[in-house]
């Protein structure tokens, strides 16, 4: 949720000046795995996501409600209010539906 303090996997801690910064660092990062290592991570988080998608009190809206409140900064300068859960859960979509739309199959309906 921050760009200062971000932590790493590992456990080392990183800061990052911009949102452009840390995705410059995550693609460099990226980059230097192999593809059998992508694929692995990849049929994990699969079925991670599989495994809490098919029991609803895993990922359901109450415990997306029970998280942190956040200040979401939306782009024509308003804010909103809303847990850390809502945020990601929107943020994953958002990245997703933009960034992945040829790839999804739904560019021509963004």
């Amino acid at each position: 949720m921050k760009l200062a303090g971000y932590v790493e996997p590992d456990g080392q801690v990183r800061e990052f000046t911009s949102v452009d910064a840390f995705n410059d660092y995550q693609a460099t990062k990226h980059a230097a795995w192999s593809w059998e290592y992508i694929r692995s991570l990849a049929i994990q988080t699969a079925a991670t996501l599989q495994i809490l998608f098919a029991h609803s009190s895993l990922a359901s809206w109450e415990r997306l409600e029970q998280t942190k409140a956040y200040r979401w900064q939306l782009p024509n300068e308003m804010s909103v209010s809303v847990s850390c859960g809502w945020y990601l859960w929107m943020v994953t979509l958002e990245h997703e539906a933009v960034e992945h739309a040829v790839d999804l199959g739904i560019a021509d309906i963004c």
